[in-house]
């Protein structure tokens, strides 16, 4: 090759990749990303994404349910998505529901790559969960194919008489804590892509501690450790050209435990001592009791107003700082609280999800907080904190989970009957059940129907005879994984 050749060869090269900088540019200004943070640029995708990016089905399949959720939010109605087993029934659920869930819970007790059942750990291999999604897909899109070359052999009138079922229903999958760091939750990410999946959820529990979010004993990662997985499944999307559709979840509201306490946006809820109160609290807390015993009385109220306003601000230095300018110091101790594993005791509240969900938004397209109970109190106080952000194209999640134990909260009928389209009034524009596993299989069938919405948590309320109320963790060997762990 000569000189010349070799000239022109950079030249095109700097073209294409010039080319590639200003489309991923324009992509990410379109509104679609509308509110959408990303800590990096167009430059730097481009730079690592290859020559060839490939139009994959789960891009438009993203596309369609991202769609979907702002035409919901707009109409304050809701997609209810439930579980799918195996590729009977998600050909019966598409042909009536709008959207389908694939969870971890169900994949751990039927599904593992290993075949090993158990509890909803996320112990089984990382993959487990993409290859469900991508078995359930092909079914669709096999489906979709056979449907259209079916009604290419009948008559236009016979094509009007019987309208044509739309199989490519949008697949929601559970990638559980990531397995791992951002490296890991990359990876992840890009078999989820690969397997045609419209979007995935992310919690913020520790991943080699993950427990299903009904169950005691979970620890939350710091904050900032779930953004940068949040932007990192953001940037494995942008390098692949998927508008995957990125759900965060927190369990901090059920946590009692987190794993540090360097994140200034956890500091003001993680628990300690101080020797003004005889029981745990936090530092706001700490400051408020150290205040009432030690600040003159004609100063106490301004005291107390200036340290609740300023003292959440910069975490517990800045706090200390202020408690001087204040007239104290600051007698608190997180230490004595930890746990026997380090871990530091969590004062939970739907304010601090609210305060983290903020964060996760920012990088985020929705925000699931897993409740231990079906509770609109709940739901409406944390839509009500994120007023602000849901006036953005961001939508709310709700687990309407069997674990809950419907029966005993004292539903009436028409609660029950109403209950989603409460949620959806509320902004949870997707809701998912796993309803999946409480069915037998040979009523499996009866339960897809288009009133399904209206019916199931009634259906959960009358225990009708084609439920199977089985609490789901006994029957995944919950007690036997715990007796052996001990």
């Amino acid at each position: 090759m000569n000189r010349l050749s070799q000239l022109s060869g950079q030249f095109d090269e700097e073209q294409k990749l010039q080319q590639q900088i200003t489309e991923l540019d324009n992509w990410f200004k379109s509104p679609r990303f509308n509110n959408v943070l990303r800590p990096y640029t167009a430059k730097q995708v481009a730079e690592v994404r290859g020559q060839i990016v490939p139009n994959q089905f789960s891009d438009f399949m993203a596309r369609k349910f991202y769609n979907l959720m702002m035409d919901l939010k707009q109409s304050k109605g809701f997609s209810l998505a439930c579980g799918a087993l195996d590729t009977v029934q998600v050909i019966n659920m598409s042909k009536y529901m709008t959207s389908i869930y694939v969870s971890g819970w169900q994949c751990s007790s039927s599904a593992s790559t290993t075949n090993d059942p158990g509890p909803d750990f996320a112990d089984y291999p990382y993959d487990t969960v993409p290859k469900k999604c991508d078995q359930l897909v092909k079914m669709q899109r096999f489906q979709d194919r056979r449907q259209q070359y079916e009604r290419s052999l009948i008559t236009p009138e016979q094509r009007k008489q019987k309208k044509p079922y739309d199989y490519l229903v949008p697949v929601i999958c559970d990638a559980d804590a990531g397995f791992g760091g951002t490296s890991s939750v990359m990876k992840l990410t890009k078999l989820f892509i690969e397997s045609g999946a419209a979007g995935i959820h992310l919690e913020d529990q520790r991943p080699d501690l993950k427990k299903c979010g009904h169950m005691a004993g979970r620890v939350v990662t710091s904050t900032n450790t779930h953004v940068q997985k949040l932007i990192a499944s953001r940037l494995q999307a942008d390098m692949m050209g998927n508008e995957l559709f990125i759900i965060a979840r927190t369990d901090a509201l059920g946590a009692r435990f987190i794993e540090t306490n360097v994140d200034l946006i956890d500091q003001p809820y993680i628990l300690g001592i101080t020797k003004f109160h005889d029981k745990p609290c936090t530092y706001p807390e700490a400051g408020v009791f150290i205040i009432e015993q030690i600040i003159d009385k004609e100063k106490r109220i301004q005291a107390t107003n200036q340290w609740l306003k300023q003292c959440e601000n910069g975490g517990i230095k800045k706090a200390k700082e202020l408690a001087k300018r204040l007239g104290f110091e600051l007698d608190f101790d997180w230490e004595q609280c930890r746990n026997p594993d380090g871990f530091y005791a969590l004062q939970s509240s739907v304010h601090y999800c609210a305060i983290r969900a903020k964060e996760y938004l920012k990088y985020a397209d929705a925000l699931w907080m897993e409740t231990s109970t079906p509770d609109l109190k709940i739901a409406k106080e944390l839509s009500d904190e994120l007023q602000y952000e849901l006036q953005n194209n961001k939508v709310l999640c709700y687990n309407c989970s069997p674990s809950f134990n419907w029966s005993k909260f004292g539903f009436s009928d028409n609660e029950l009957k109403n209950f989603n389209s409460e949620l959806g009034k509320l902004g949870y524009t997707w809701q998912q059940d796993f309803i999946q596993m409480h069915f037998r299989v040979k009523d499996s069938q009866k339960i897809y129907q288009k009133d399904i919405c209206q019916h199931m948590l009634k259906i959960f309320k009358e225990k009708k005879k084609n439920i199977m109320l089985i609490n789901q963790d006994i029957k995944n060997g919950l007690e036997l994984n715990q007796l052996i762990m001990s």
